[in-house]
């Protein structure tokens, strides 16, 4: 379960004291400063719920495939009809590689997985990789991948980017820092397997 953008702006407006019928922090500002804040947080670590996979497939003779869109890093290629994982090694290694066969490994470069022997026929592989949370559209309705518990940090970093918008310096140091602490915090559960952190009440919402 995860908040909506609605919900995420109404506390970014909280959390950086804004005024509802701003004309410069419009929600439709808020949105970019939201997804700002789900990149930035996609990049602090692979967190869970931004694993996923899908259908690789190769074709005979060409050793490359484009990467996903949303790609953020791959974390592994395992062959469908076998469950066989293919090993990683670096791009320079693959390319000493001219022999045609059965694939067994792979390298990434750039935004392309590459594998060797280069492939003498079709074969299909279950790519495992990290994405970045999708760009959110709608400033009411639009839900992100990171789960409601964890949806302080987003409100975090997007009110940083609105105080520093309205040069209100000293309040978005304290944000940065209390962003810092909860990314802290998060990781250290996540790392841990523990329970999800406490859910914090946005002021006049229904708990």
């Amino acid at each position: 379960m995860a908040w909506d953008t609605a919900e995420i702006i109404a506390r970014v407006r909280d959390r950086a004291e804004l005024d509802a019928n701003s004309t410069l922090m419009t929600s439709a500002v808020l949105l970019r400063m939201v997804n700002q804040a789900l990149e930035q947080i996609s990049l602090e670590k692979d967190w869970p719920w931004l694993h996923a996979s899908g259908p690789l497939v190769t074709v005979a003779t060409a050793r490359t495939a484009a990467t996903p869109t949303g790609w953020i890093r791959t974390i592994s290629l395992v062959e469908a009809s076998t469950g066989e994982a293919l090993t990683r090694r670096a791009a320079r290694a693959l390319d000493e590689i001219v022999a045609t066969g059965k694939p067994y490994l792979y390298s990434v470069a750039g935004n392309t997985i590459a594998v060797a022997p280069i492939p003498d026929a079709v074969y299909s592989y279950t790519h495992r990789y990290v994405r970045f949370e999708p760009t959110l559209t709608d400033a009411s309705t639009g839900v992100p991948l990171i789960p409601q518990v964890y949806g302080q940090g987003v409100v975090e970093w997007a009110a940083k980017l609105a105080l520093l918008k309205t040069k209100q310096f000293e309040k978005a140091a304290q944000a940065q820092k209390d962003y810092q602490d909860w990314l802290k915090r998060v990781v250290d559960n996540v790392n841990q397997g523990q329970a999800p952190l406490r859910i914090e009440p946005r002021p006049g919402a229904w708990f």
